[in-house]
Parts: C-alpha cells; sequence; structure tokens
C-alpha cells in the first residue's frame, strides 16, 4: 500500500503541479489578452486621430499643389508675353535701323544734287535779277499803257 500512496502522492503532487501550471498559463493568457486589448485600443485612437489629420494634411498639399501649379501658368504666361513684347522690340529696332539707313542712302545719293543746287542758288545774280524784273514791269506798264490806248 505504501506504494500506491507514494504513487498517489505523486500523482497528487503531479495533479496540483499541472493545476499550478495551469493557473499561470491562464494568467500569463490574460495578461496577453489585456496586453493585446490596450494594444488594440492604441492603435484604434491613433488610427482615429492621425488619419482624419493625414487627410487634412494631403488637402493642404493639393490645395498648394494646385496654387503652385496656377503660379507656374501666370509666370509662363508672363514669360511669353515678355517673349512676344521682345519679338516686337527686336522688330521695331530692325525697322529703325533700315529707316535710318535708307535714310543715309537718300542723303548720299542726293547730296551731290542738293550741293549743285545751293551752289546754283549762291551764283544767281539777285541784282541782274531785280534789275531784269524792273525792266519787266516797265515793259508791262508801257504795254499796258499802249493797250488802255486800243482799249479805250
Amino acid at each position: 500500500m505504501e506504494n500506491e500512496k507514494e504513487t498517489t502522492l505523486s500523482e497528487t503532487e503531479i495533479l496540483s503541479a499541472i493545476c499550478d501550471l495551469q493557473k499561470k498559463q491562464v494568467k500569463i493568457a490574460k495578461i496577453t489578452a489585456a496586453l493585446i486589448m490596450v494594444f488594440v485600443v492604441t492603435v484604434i485612437i491613433v488610427v482615429l486621430i492621425l488619419v482624419p489629420k493625414a487627410f487634412n494634411l494631403m488637402e493642404q498639399v493639393n490645395t498648394t499643389v494646385d496654387k503652385a501649379n496656377g503660379a507656374i501658368d501666370s509666370v509662363t504666361d508672363t514669360i511669353q508675353r515678355a517673349e512676344t513684347t521682345l519679338d516686337g522690340i527686336d522688330q521695331m529696332t530692325e525697322s529703325a535701323s533700315e529707316a535710318a539707313s535708307n535714310m543715309n542712302q537718300l542723303v548720299e545719293e542726293n547730296s551731290k544734287t542738293l550741293n549743285e543746287s545751293i551752289t546754283a542758288l549762291s551764283e544767281i545774280d539777285y541784282e541782274g535779277l531785280n534789275e531784269a524784273i524792273g525792266d519787266l514791269k516797265d515793259s508791262a506798264n508801257s504795254m499796258a499803257q499802249i493797250m488802255s490806248v486800243f482799249g479805250k
């Protein structure tokens, strides 16, 4: 019987050890479940807080990008207008240069004739011309007197 008692005690000890082990496992399982619950709640809170902020941030980024695109479009339009203006200025400069060149050519072509005309005008005998005009006036007066005799 002693053998049976030792065996029974051993079985009782074993059962007690198993019971203790299961209690420890249950405690560990409860602690693990509690930690998992805390982790899940933390993740849910973080998601509830961070996701709306992330959406707001994305909306602000999109708004900023749209404004930047608008500014880029405006700058591009301004640059195109400036290029058009510069093209117009280039054409105007070319036209002015061409007009100046044509003016120089005209002066060069006509300077000889102009000099000859000025020389000819300076060589006119104004006294002789005045005298001829006076003679013509006298002749016209004489002619008028003769005509007035016939006209009466």
